[in-house]
Parts: C-alpha cells; sequence; structure tokens
C-alpha cells in the first residue's frame, strides 16, 4: 500500500496551507491597521511607551485581528458556500478545512491570553 505522503514533503504542505491561511483571513488588512495602532499607542502613552509594550501591543492587535477573520470564516462557511461572491473562498472550495481554521483560532487565544497576562504582570 502506498502512503499518502511522504514525511519530507511535511515542511512544504505546512507551508502552503500557512500561506492559504493567511489569504483567508485578509492579513494584509491587519498590517494596514498597524499605523493607527501605534498611534494610538503613542498617544495613550504621551510619547513612546518601550520595545517591550510595543511588541505585545503589535501582538495583540495581529493576534486579534486573526482571530476575528478566523471566528468570521468558520461562523459563515455555509453562507459563503451558497453565496456567488464568497464561494470562491478557501473554505467552500476546500482548500482549507475547518479543522485549519479551529486549530489557528485556539492558538490565537492562547497568544493573545499570554499577552494580556503579560501585561498585566508589567
Amino acid at each position: 500500500m502506498k502512503p499518502l505522503f511522504h514525511v519530507a514533503d511535511i515542511p512544504r504542505m505546512m507551508a502552503s496551507k500557512i500561506l492559504l491561511y493567511l489569504s483567508s483571513i485578509r492579513i494584509w488588512e491587519a498590517l494596514f491597521a498597524t499605523p493607527f495602532a501605534f498611534i494610538g499607542m503613542i498617544l495613550a502613552a504621551d510619547g513612546w511607551p518601550g520595545w517591550h509594550s510595543t511588541l505585545w501591543i503589535v501582538v495583540a492587535l495581529l493576534g486579534v485581528r486573526t482571530v476575528g477573520m478566523s471566528a468570521n470564516r468558520l461562523i459563515h462557511a455555509n453562507e459563503d458556500a451558497i453565496n456567488p461572491r464568497t464561494s470562491n473562498r478557501h473554505l467552500p472550495q476546500g482548500m482549507l478545512t475547518i479543522i485549519h481554521h479551529n486549530f489557528s483560532v485556539i492558538l490565537k487565544f492562547f497568544i493573545i491570553d499570554k499577552g494580556f497576562i503579560q501585561s498585566l504582570i508589567i
């Protein structure tokens, strides 16, 4: 019996799924919002808050946006499959599975919680 895939193919398969996932959640829109977060951060801190705070703000910004977009894709997967405008998205076409999105949402929640707890300690 022939195996489904070779162990050496795993990194290539993971890289292709990560690129599909980033495209699915529109990561460029989160990057577009980053300057606005920096402006708010500088205004709230009345100056530069330091690299440590900036790092956690960026992690929170990208993490929350990613969780929101992933949850939106999961919640509306059935409607996306029916709607002609959204039927070409990754979940309705089967390029990504619900498992990929669930795993990323769970992973992001751990990252966001870590950032939140870290910011309380500081």
